[in-house]
């Protein structure tokens, strides 16, 4: 008996504070994983104290009663009361998550960003919105001229170095063909990429496309960047990526594939930093990229 009342506890606590199914605004499945969708383990549970009241049903002839899980059903709801005793919320949906509850205690609606459509021009200079489940955009400041920045981006030697992992870069026309190894949770893959540069402004703005290939599963992508120089040696870069992985590569969840992409980003404009200073290329990302427990914690603290 006290086993099926924990767990059903489980089952009720899982609905109210952890699992969600979530879509994006284009039918995108955001929690197709574990990564994405959590479930309780016996960590995260809190200890339970059972009390048993004996009620006999007048409806049966010795007063029995179905068993199910109906601690199931009644623990959102608990906890629900719970939350609203504390915070004085009176209107919420699970899951009860910290930053859901940190939403609606400013006022503001927690799934507004999910049911609102991605708008059809990008805020980047008119350029067309990107399509891909793991999307992004950033501001980064440079200091150095925008047309050494330009020119670092699309020579091959200079793209080499600054990539992070890459051992190869030919240029074939407007096709960028590399060779990439990079080690993604222990597990280490070497990728075939081509990236095509096209819609030049030179030195003011480009889109790109790519894909890329491994033994772990593939990838493609599109960005849209501009160069704007705010002051003389001082260049502003921004961009907005899209992109979309299939094969084993998407077994890692969305969560982790976004935390992925952000840190490889992150790599690669600090080595564009050290490239134009002439400086020696930063290597810290594949240490980071190795070790899963860290690449959790970074998700989770970002959660």
């Amino acid at each position: 008996m006290d086993g099926q009342i924990l767990g059903g506890f489980a089952h009720g606590f899982g609905a109210g504070m952890l699992e969600r199914v979530v879509y994006s605004a284009d039918g995108t499945l955001l929690s197709g994983t574990f990564q994405d969708y959590l479930c309780p383990t016996a960590p995260e549970l809190p200890h339970l104290e059972i009390a048993h009241i004996s009620t006999p049903s007048p409806s049966t002839a010795h007063g029995a009663k179905g068993l199910g899980d109906g601690c199931s059903m009644i623990a959102p709801a608990a906890l629900a009361n719970a939350i609203a005793d504390a915070t004085g919320l009176d209107d919420m949906a699970p899951p009860f998550l910290p930053g859901r509850i940190w939403q609606l205690l400013q006022g503001k609606d927690p799934d507004v960003i999910l049911r609102q459509p991605a708008p059809s021009p990008s805020a980047l200079d008119g350029a067309p919105l990107l399509q891909g489940a793991l999307r992004g955009r950033d501001r980064i400041d440079i200091p150095a001229p925008r047309q050494a920045v330009w020119d670092a981006l699309l020579h091959p030697e200079s793209l080499r170095q600054i990539i992070p992992g890459c051992e190869s870069v030919e240029l074939a026309g407007d096709i960028y063909r590399a060779r990439v190894g990079i080690a993604v949770a222990g597990i280490g893959a070497t990728y075939d990429a081509e990236l095509r540069m096209f819609d030049r402004h030179e030195p003011e703005r480009l889109r790109l496309s790519g894909k890329a290939t491994s033994k772990l599963g593939f990838g493609t992508g599109e960005a849209y960047v501009t160069f704007t120089e705010t002051a003389p040696g001082h260049t502003v870069l921004t961009y907005e990526y899209a992109a979309d992985v299939g094969g084993r590569l998407a077994a890692f969840g969305h969560r982790m594939l976004d935390g992925i992409v952000r840190m490889l980003l992150a790599s690669f404009f600090s080595r564009l930093r050290a490239h134009l200073r002439g400086e020696e290329q930063p290597g810290r990302l594949h240490a980071w990229l190795r070790s899963p427990w860290l690449m959790l914690s970074a998700m989770w603290t970002r959660r």
